[in-house]
């Protein structure tokens, strides 16, 4: 209807019409336009409503534990066949094996949606086992039995006792969920892995803006690494370190945000900037872990590494164990290229076939609520994390804002590495979009060149300097 009213007061002919005299024109207020013209301009409004449309659309999902609780069961005979195809066509008879985030893709609610483009198609294949590394099994063996969770001020709770490896290997009742975010706050890690972050920043005209940035993360506490210690003696009181340091565009070039997880899950991470065109670096503000990362569709909380970065800060509910459908076996040469993912397209960052075969993964699904201590100033409302049985890690998640309507949906897609000694497993390898709902925004990163502990740039292993904000007084230097 909207376009059709803005038409109303435009004559479109569908062929060239010859030039009339003004006196024989009997609508001389009235344009006439070219086909090509007309049809230029039937796609921009049509776009202005899609545009329109968008922020609407965004309403129209409600965190609701219900539509979670409608999956599929991991204790269930549920399950789909290798070589079941899903499209746009048929998702609805596999949604419940679809985390909701995914579901709201094929849905058409939202101006970010599936389309019949065959790179959209979901290839199931069997589901693979993923070992964790020996050492992680070892410390679980020599550690967990002492691990204990203790309440804490503000409602949240935190392990005591905890050195190395799972702190709990087999989480049950009382406080189930918590001991599944604290497996999963502290998963496996080596001591520093570097990679190259190749981010596409998509709008909803999908005009694409490409930073490339050299991401690194130091394990500097609770290690189950053979070549290093257990804790390092300058971890000062953190346990995860990031650092992102953009390489391009030139006029962002050498901007570096350094992350810094405390090891005591209520205390909120330490974040500082470098800004090259003041030559000197920041320490922000502990809201700023809800600002965007660089630019991006990230905020400081999604760019951690972990499903939160600081767990003792929240109320957690377990929604049940599932069976999700996730990528966690990329195709380790294929998922190294920007053709493998649909970067400009109605879902920015999407894989497809060529990325790899889906499959069945038994999955928690936790849902964790700010406490009051951290204030209604927090990024949001609910922070859904979808978090592997087998490997502990988090591989998805939906993101509502302070109102519980979806505002984001992200995944994390893997496979296991080499990670020496002839063993293989899954660290902060992976490719990941995030989807703003919302505001019809994306952030698609395809990350290369990965380098764990001795294979690492040499600079990198020093993390006594290059994880602490000292070093960006070095930067440009």
């Amino acid at each position: 209807m909207f376009v059709d009213r803005i038409l109303q007061g435009l004559r479109i002919s569908d062929r060239a019409k010859p030039d009339r005299s003004p006196h024989t024109d009997t609508h001389p207020t009235r344009a006439s336009l070219p086909p090509a013209a007309a049809a230029c301009i039937l796609a921009c409004l049509n776009l202005i409503v899609l545009w329109l449309g968008a922020g609407t659309a965004a309403a129209q999902i409600l965190f609701d534990p219900a539509n979670y609780r409608e999956m599929a069961p991991a204790s269930s005979s549920a399950t789909i066949a290798p070589g079941t195809i899903i499209t746009v066509q048929n998702w609805t008879a596999y949604r419940k094996f679809l985390p909701i985030g995914v579901q709201a893709l094929f849905s058409g609610k939202y101006l970010f949606r599936m389309g019949t483009d065959p790179g959209f198609a979901i290839e199931v294949g069997p589901t693979q086992h993923i070992s964790l590394p020996s050492k992680v099994v070892r410390d679980t063996e020599k550690y967990s039995g002492q691990v204990r969770l203790k309440t804490i001020p503000g409602g949240g709770k935190a392990p005591e006792g905890y050195v190395a490896g799972e702190p709990f290997p087999n989480p049950a009742e009382p406080d189930l969920a918590y001991k599944i975010v604290y497996d999963n706050w502290y998963r496996w890690y080596p001591f520093v892995q570097s990679f190259h972050s190749h981010t596409n920043l998509v709008d909803r005209f999908q005009n694409i803006f490409y930073q490339l940035s050299q991401t690194t993360y130091w394990r500097l506490s609770h290690l189950s690494d053979d070549d290093y210690p257990t804790n390092l003696p300058y971890a000062n009181g953190f346990s995860l370190n990031a650092r992102f340091f953009i390489l391009a565009p030139e006029q962002s070039k050498y901007t570096t945000e350094i992350e810094m997880l405390h090891d005591d899950p209520t205390v909120v991470p330490e974040l500082y900037v470098f800004l090259p065109s003041l030559r000197r670096s920041l320490r922000l503000s502990s809201a700023a872990r809800c600002s965007p990362l660089l630019g991006t569709d990230y905020t400081g909380d999604d760019g951690a590494g972990t499903s939160i970065t600081s767990p003792g800060l929240f109320r957690i509910e377990l929604l049940g164990e599932y069976k999700v459908l996730g990528l966690l076996h990329e195709d380790p040469a294929n998922r190294e290229k920007d053709e493998s993912f649909l970067i400009k397209s109605t879902v920015p960052g999407w894989p497809t076939p060529k990325d790899g075969k889906w499959e069945l993964r038994d999955t928690y699904i936790v849902a964790l609520y700010p406490l009051p201590e951290l204030g209604t100033s927090y990024c949001y409302g609910v922070r859904i994390v979808y978090i592997d049985k087998e490997t502990w890690d988090n591989y998805y998640f939906d993101l509502y804002d302070s109102g519980h309507k979806l505002w984001k949906t992200e995944w994390l897609f893997t496979y296991p590495m080499d990670i020496g000694g002839g063993e293989r497993a899954v660290t902060n390898n992976n490719t990941s979009t995030m989807l703003d709902l919302q505001n019809a925004h994306a952030t698609a990163v395809v990350e290369t060149n990965y380098a764990l502990d001795k294979s690492a740039p040499g600079d990198l292993q020093d993390a006594r300097t290059w994880a602490f904000p000292g070093s960006l007084g070095q930067i440009m230097k």
